[in-house]
């Protein structure tokens, strides 16, 4: 299996997850939770990471991490080893306790900070734990409202800079944010993450990619790279390689065209479907590449037809 890509540099934000190897529990208890935020202090003591928000349920964790080295791999690679050890010791058993490798997104910080804090601290309500998400001690929302013995890793200045006023600095207006979530439907973030790596504009997605990945070998061994570089590619690009294939049947063309775009450009269901002239929905598309992805693992011949048309467009050689 090919390892996950890293993008690391300075200055980077980033939200961390892993879960329980087998979706089991990685807490057993609050003693547990609370020696995990001991090595999350540890990290930030060693390594420099800073913590914008986080939070703790039994079988898995979410973090919105910053790194002002670029050093997220020996952080992460810190914080789960100590645990998993800790963890292991204590419950006398072996093996692995996390679920393979932590899941890192890295993130656009002026364009996604605030929702992912609000998607973030509203996990324990979505989970059905609490029903506000100030009941729930095991996240970094009660250090937003009420400052006090705030642990050193954890930074609220930077988020709650964006709901400042004259008045106060932020903390009613972010709570009113964060507390829309509760009332009515927000949007899901990571609906838009790109090729499983990157969340943010087109304009972020292209200086990563020009400024860190284009020195990086073309590979079929490297599956993300493959797939971020093919975003960074324009629509017409992808429209043009698929008008000129006489082998697709006129149906599976525009199929194969949105599932391309959606998967490969960067661009959001809605502008996809203006780009097909409104010939398929933003929820036709969804369903669409859904499907087409689930088929894909199951037929060889369709999957191995996906990775020509990539590779045309990667120029990747066969």
């Amino acid at each position: 299996m090919a390892r996950p890509l890293r993008i690391e540099y300075p200055g980077a934000f980033y939200h961390v997850t892993s879960r329980g190897n087998e979706g089991r529990k990685i807490y057993n208890s609050d003693k547990d939770k609370e020696k995990f935020l001991h090595y999350l202090s540890n990290a930030h003591q060693r390594f420099g990471i800073i913590i914008h928000a986080y939070c703790l349920l039994d079988n898995h964790y979410h973090l919105l991490a910053e790194t002002p080295l670029p050093n997220l791999s020996r952080s992460m690679q810190m914080i789960n080893s100590s645990y998993t050890t800790y963890y292991n010791i204590k419950n006398k058993r072996f093996g692995h306790l996390f679920q393979g490798r932590y899941k890192a997104i890295l993130v656009d910080k002026d364009s996604y900070a605030q929702v992912l804090s609000r998607y973030i601290h509203l996990n324990p309500v979505q989970s059905r734990i609490t029903s506000t998400p100030d009941e729930y001690l095991w996240s970094s929302y009660h250090y937003y409202l009420h400052p006090k013995n705030r642990p050193e890793f954890l930074r609220t200045e930077f988020i709650l800079g964006y709901f400042s006023s004259k008045k106060d600095n932020g903390q009613k207006a972010f709570k009113e944010f964060v507390e829309e979530g509760l009332s009515r439907k927000t949007t899901n973030p990571f609906k838009e993450v790109v090729a499983g790596l990157i969340l943010g504009s087109q304009d972020f997605v292209h200086t990563i990619k020009n400024k860190y990945l284009d020195t990086k070998k073309k590979s079929r061994d490297l599956p993300s790279l493959r797939k971020l570089k093919i975003k960074c590619i324009s629509p017409k690009s992808i429209v043009n390689l698929i008008e000129k294939d006489y082998d697709l049947k006129e149906n599976d063309r525009l199929k194969i065209t949105a599932y391309l775009l959606r998967i490969h450009s960067g661009y959001t269901l809605e502008e996809i479907s203006r780009m097909l002239n409104s010939r398929m929905s933003a929820a036709a598309i969804s369903q669409c590449c859904l499907r087409l992805e689930e088929k894909r693992q199951e037929d060889k011949n369709l999957d191995n037809k996906l990775k020509l048309l990539e590779d045309s467009l990667l120029g990747v050689e066969v």
